[in-house]
């Protein structure tokens, strides 16, 4: 898990949650738009956020707002969605399974092909569990 900190144009905690909130409604009236901030906000000041962007939705900002003398920020969490790890272990499966099968074949093609098939798709799992999309996009939501 990554350690992660946003700086929010706010004066107060209770301003920042009404900024979140405000943020992940527009991105509710366009369902499809890509880049929108999706998520939840407590009362309390937790949030979970996503962002409907290309590889951020891979993981999820959890954490909570705090108010410091310097400003008001986000801090939690960058930690990859379990649902999407699934998905990725089970694309990781199925192209093992190929991978084995076309080895297995003895055309030295397919067996060069075969080693790309096994090792490429543990890239999405690193990428997700850094978590370098989101942060990106995060960054661009809230300059």
């Amino acid at each position: 898990m990554n350690r992660y900190q946003i700086e929010l144009k706010a004066d107060n905690k209770k301003q920042a949650q009404i900024i979140l909130k405000k943020m992940i409604e527009n991105g509710k009236e366009i369902p499809f738009k890509v880049g929108a901030l999706s998520g939840t906000v407590d009362d309390s000041g937790t949030f979970v956020l996503t962002v409907k962007a290309r590889g951020a939705s891979a993981s999820e900002f959890v954490g909570k707002i705090e108010e410091t003398e310097e400003g008001v920020y986000l801090t939690g969490e960058v930690q990859a969605r379990k649902s999407m790890m699934r998905r990725i272990y089970a694309l990781i499966a199925m192209n093992s399974i190929v991978g084995v099968l076309m080895f297995l074949s003895g055309n030295p093609i397919f067996q060069i092909f075969s080693l790309l098939f096994i090792t490429v798709p543990w890239l999405n799992v690193s990428a997700a569990r850094k978590g370098t999309y989101l942060k990106a996009a995060l960054e661009k939501q809230f300059r």
